[in-house]
C-alpha cells in the first residue's frame, strides 16, 4: 500500500475477549454526490495454470482457504493457500502490474482487490474465488490517484475503498473512502478530508454504520499516526488514539471495538520501535495493549478471523514476513503453517 507522509521534509510514499485459533493446521489445523463509474474496457479473466504448468487446485465451497498478498516475480500479487500451507496458487498469474489488498467476500465466494496496471492506474477488481469472472469495477482515472484497501459490506451489495484525489507536484489534495455498488458499478463518495491530514486504511464496522480509518499530518507538524472512527452518515470523527502511538490497519472485533497495530509495516518497514497488537472502545476508552514484542519481532496487519476470537497478522522478523494468529486476548500466538506462508495482508476465508 502506498499512503503520503512528509518524514524529513519529503513526502514519501507510505503503503486482533478471548478465545483459542479455531483454524485448521497440521495438527488440528462533506458527501458529494453519487457518480458513475466509466464502463469496464478489460474482458472477464478466466482462470488461468501457475507459471509453472501446474493447474490451481480447486478451491471447494466452504473449504477453510487463507488469502494473501505476495512478491511473485518483480510484482504483487493475490495468493491462496489452505490454512495447513498446502494448494498455494496464484489467483491470477499474468495480469501484468500488480495486485493488492485482498478482501473476502461475507460468504467467501468471491475477492475484492486492487490492480495496479503496468502505466501504474489502480483498479478495483472482483473475482471468484476458484479465479474465475474476474472482472473490473471502478477504474481510478484523473483526477483520481489511487485506490487501497477495499472492504466489503456485510450483506456483500457494496465494496469501501480507500481513494486519494487531487495530487499535483506533491501529495493528493483529497483523502476519502468510496462506497461502489457491485451490481452497477455506481459510486458514492461517503468520506472526504481536504484538511491537510490523510484518511487512509478505512474498516467498516459490522452494523455498517461507523468507518475506522488511519489519519496522520502530511506536512507532519504532528508527528505520528492516530485512529479515527466516523458516522457514514456525516458527523463529527473521533480520534480514539494519539498520534504518538501510530495506529495502523484498524479491524473491528464483534462487540464493536477497534483493533489495530502499531508503527506499520508498510509506513516503517525499517523502524527499530516495537510494532504491536492493541485494542480500544469505539468510543476512545479503555485503550489496551494486547502484546508485548520486543523490537525486531513484528505484530502488524491485524485481521479479525471469522470466528470472532481470533486474528491473522503479519509477523516481521529477521527478514521474514510470516502469516501468523493468535486468539484476540494474544493467547495460542504461533505461525498459520508449517512449513510457515510466507505473506502479507493475509485474512481467513468466511465459511458460511
Amino acid at each position: 500500500m502506498r499512503n503520503w507522509l512528509a518524514l524529513a521534509g519529503a513526502v514519501v510514499l507510505v503503503a486482533a475477549c478471548a478465545g483459542p485459533v479455531s483454524v485448521a493446521s497440521p495438527k488440528a489445523p462533506s458527501q458529494p454526490p453519487a457518480n458513475r463509474s466509466t464502463e469496464p474496457t478489460a474482458p472477464p479473466t478466466e482462470p488461468s495454470a501457475d507459471p509453472t504448468g501446474t493447474p490451481a487446485p480447486s478451491v471447494g465451497v466452504g473449504e477453510p482457504w487463507v488469502v494473501y498478498q505476495w512478491r511473485d516475480g518483480q510484482d504483487d500479487g493475490i495468493f491462496l493457500a489452505r490454512p495447513d500451507g498446502t494448494g498455494r496458487h496464484q489467483l491470477l498469474p499474468g495480469m501484468g502490474g500488480t495486485e493488492r489488498h485482498p478482501d473476502w467476500s461475507p460468504d467467501g465466494a468471491h475477492l475484492a482487490f486492487v490492480h495496479v496496471t503496468p502505466e501504474d492506474r489502480s483498479e478495483l477488481w472482483v473475482v471468484g474465488v476458484d479465479g474465475s469472472g474476474a472482472r473490473p469495477l471502478v477504474s481510478c482515472d484523473l483526477p483520481c490517484n489511487e485506490y487501497n484497501n477495499p472492504d466489503w459490506s456485510s450483506d456483500g451489495s457494496q465494496i469501501y475503498v480507500n481513494v486519494t484525489r487531487d495530487a499535483t507536484d506533491g501529495p493528493p489534495a483529497v483523502f476519502g473512502v468510496m462506497r461502489v455498488d457491485v451490481a452497477s458499478g455506481a459510486t458514492t463518495m461517503v468520506l472526504e478530508r481536504r484538511d491537510g491530514l490523510t484518511a487512509e486504511q478505512p474498516r467498516i464496522s459490522p452494523d455498517g454504520k461507523l468507518v475506522a480509518f488511519t489519519r496522520g499530518d502530511i506536512a507532519e507538524k504532528v508527528p505520528g499516526v492516530a485512529i479515527f472512527v466516523a458516522d457514514l452518515k456525516g458527523g463529527d470523527e473521533r480520534q480514539l488514539t494519539k498520534p504518538a502511538l501510530y495506529g495502523a490497519h484498524p479491524d473491528w472485533t464483534p462487540d464493536g471495538r477497534v483493533l489495530f497495530n502499531t508503527y506499520d509495516l508498510g509506513m516503517f518497514p525499517d523502524t527499530d520501535k516495537p510494532s504491536n497488537l492493541y485494542v480500544v472502545a469505539a468510543d476512545g476508552s479503555h485503550l489496551r495493549q494486547v502484546t508485548d514484542r520486543p523490537s525486531g519481532d513484528r505484530v502488524t496487519q491485524p485481521r479479525l478471523n471469522p470466528d470472532g476470537a481470533s486474528v491473522t497478522y503479519t509477523r516481521a522478523y529477521d527478514g521474514h514476513r510470516r502469516i501468523a494468529v493468535m486468539g484476540l486476548d494474544g493467547s495460542d500466538d504461533r505461525l498459520l503453517s508449517d512449513p510457515p506462508l510466507d505473506g502479507t495482508h493475509a485474512s481467513l476465508r468466511p465459511v458460511p
